[in-house]
């Protein structure tokens, strides 16, 4: 079973993604899957369970730092899978900086996605 998270602090992109994301797995005949919603980091570290896939959509005010310490503390608490995924969307003019903090940080890049301004990264413990 594929455990996903997905944490946004906006309720409408919070569901939107929540319904994508179960329409997908189903279109791809995932049958065993747990979607859990989270509208804030804190609420996401409180989960008392590790994620295959976890989705962060943080305010882009947060800097880089911020969020990928926030990986940091979600790997410490042991709530990612030992070959999780995070999907990591922030500002474009972040990417170099995102990059550097990641591979720093023992983070690999596998995907990496612009859209307009915006930024996807998909990234695994390297």
């Amino acid at each position: 079973m594929i455990k996903i998270a997905v944490c946004d602090d906006e309720p409408y992109m919070l569901d939107q993604l929540a319904v994508w994301l179960e329409t997908s797995l189903g279109d791809l005949g995932c049958r065993e899957a747990v979607l859990r919603r989270f509208s804030s980091g804190q609420a996401l570290l409180e989960a008392e369970e590790d994620f295959d896939l976890v989705f962060l959509d943080p305010p882009y005010a947060l800097v880089p730092s911020e969020v990928l310490g926030f990986m940091g503390r979600l790997r410490e608490a042991g709530l990612l899978a030992p070959a999780a995924i995070v999907s990591y969307e922030h500002d474009g003019a972040d990417d170099d900086t995102v990059e550097a903090l990641a591979a720093a940080q023992g983070w690999r890049i596998f995907s990496h996605r612009r859209f307009g301004d915006t930024a996807i990264d998909l990234m695994e413990l390297a």
